[in-house]
């Protein structure tokens, strides 16, 4: 996996709406940045490097207790945060000669409130999973030491759950 990532592409694609055709390159950087910024919140940096050098290193599966962690909680949340990420940068595509919005003969292109709606969805899915990682963290903290060692600097994991606002 690229960049020590949770999730790879089959799973991104198998668990959502994402196209098989869609290439790495579109998506790789949304569920980069989408662990960064989420996963590492919710985590907390000790945990996270320890899960992601397991990842990294090709031996999680000897690591049950952080194996199904992984795959019982922060992948669920990690693909529909991936999403929340993602969709804006579907629609459209930069290159050199500007910003381009996708366009097909046989096709129409989604309205703006079309996509914050589509993304709203998957925000709200993503929050859900957020908060049951959350609480299964908080519940059985002594299965994970480094949940409560981050020091000077490090990111502290969220302990309240993972709101990222309200929309009416």
């Amino acid at each position: 996996m690229a960049r020590g990532l949770f999730i790879n592409a089959k799973e991104l694609k198998r668990f959502t709406s994402l196209n098989g055709n869609v290439d790495s390159d579109r998506w790789l950087d949304s569920v980069f940045e989408a662990q960064n910024r989420h996963i590492k919140q919710l985590l907390g940096t000790d945990l996270y490097v320890k899960i992601q050098g397991h990842i990294e290193a090709g031996n999680i599966a000897s690591y049950s207790t952080y194996k199904a962690l992984l795959d019982e909680y922060i992948k669920p949340t990690l693909i529909n945060y991936s999403m929340v990420e993602l969709i804006p940068n579907l629609h459209f595509q930069l290159s050199n000669k500007g910003i381009f919005i996708h366009n097909s003969e046989n096709s129409q292109s989604a309205t703006s409130e079309e996509i914050n709606s589509i993304v709203q969805r998957y925000r709200s899915v993503a929050q859900y999973y957020a908060t049951r990682l959350t609480d299964h963290l908080s519940f059985y903290s002594s299965s994970f030491p480094e949940y409560s060692t981050n020091t000077n600097d490090e990111i502290n994991p969220s302990r309240e759950g993972y709101f990222t606002g309200l929309v009416l």
